[in-house]
């Protein structure tokens, strides 16, 4: 912040990764959406450089510059906490999200105090490391318009109730099966989906959904089943702040998902829905170091007649 202009903000991240490309993933034997968020490839990039300003007392925003579109879309408080890869963006949204975010620009306006209205347009072609303009000056675009309403009349029990489409005009490819040597090619992409976090209880002390007590969400994602992968796309699940006593930061998290493959992959033997069972607890040891063990159950890795249990844990820490 450089107080040139009040509400105004300049961000630059630099991002370094040392990974193993995400193989956890053939391990377990090629699920719908990545097992983790957390890993990718060895890289440094510089994943994010955008300014951004707020206006008419913080009722409008825009935002110019390469960052990750899941930090404005297709997420909350809740899902964000999950490792699996399919809750945060749900696997069948194309989203500039890591390891490659992209160029975009991005408006923001709240009429009322309980509808928020977002849109954005983000270069399609993703590459994180490339310097470029992802292609959102040369035609390939995806656009997202979201329209987010909240229940201000529950108080503190206020809920979320996100609604969006995107498109995206990047060519795809046709989902066919392997026995189809002659795909079709797509000019364009498009979908749907809707995100909702709702409070359920809260203690005494708990002055909004972000205090302690239980918050539950559901999540569904459709796209067309000739150009992707997964045709539709269900999660939900929930989250308790403060459950131990004494505890009253930490969080346990319970979530499903539940992802159907294209009927164009059947031939393969890529027919079975595929569901996910993840738990994990969020043990914040101090102010500035927490621990999340993780646990995965995966039914019908793939489509396929496959399930695979993934034990994890993550480790952040704040300097």
């Amino acid at each position: 912040k450089l107080n040139w202009w009040t509400g105004g903000t300049f961000f630059i991240y630099v991002e370094n990764m040392v990974g193993d490309g995400n193989k956890i993933n053939d391990a377990v034997g090629g699920p719908l959406a990545p097992v983790s968020t957390l890993d990718a490839d060895d890289f440094t990039q510089l994943s994010a450089y955008y300014y951004e300003q707020s206006l008419c007392s913080g009722k409008c925003r825009i935002k110019f510059g390469k960052h990750d579109a899941n930090s404005e879309f297709a997420t909350s408080n809740i899902t964000g906490e999950f490792v699996n890869g399919g809750i945060s963006p749900p696997p069948n949204i194309p989203v500039p999200t890591f390891p490659d975010p992209a160029l975009g620009l991005l408006g923001e306006v709240i009429p009322v105090d309980w509808l928020t209205l977002r849109t954005a347009f983000y270069g399609a072609k993703l590459d994180g490391r490339s310097e470029g303009d992802s292609g959102l000056f040369s035609g390939d675009l995806m656009a997202v318009f979201e329209a987010g309403f909240t229940a201000t009349n529950l108080q503190r029990y206020a809920g979320t109730y996100r609604f969006a489409t995107w498109m995206s005009t990047l060519e795809t490819a046709e989902i066919v099966a392997s026995t189809n040597s002659n795909p079709k090619g797509y000019s364009d992409n498009y979908g749907v989906y809707m995100l909702i976090d709702q409070p359920v209880y809260l203690e005494p002390s708990a002055t909004d959904s972000s205090g302690e007590g239980l918050t539950v969400f559901f999540e569904y994602s459709w796209a067309p089943e000739n150009r992707n992968q997964i045709n539709e796309y269900f999660s939900t699940g929930a989250m308790y702040t403060g459950l131990i006593p004494t505890r009253d930061s930490d969080e346990i998290g319970l979530a499903v998902t539940y992802m159907s493959p294209s009927e164009n992959l059947k031939p393969d033997g890529l027919a079975n829905n595929q569901t996910n069972f993840e738990l994990f607890y969020k043990a914040n040891v101090t102010p500035w170091l927490y621990i999340q063990p993780d646990v995965q159950w995966l039914q019908n890795v793939g489509g396929a007649d496959i399930d695979a249990v993934v034990v994890g844990a993550r480790v952040g820490i704040t300097f």
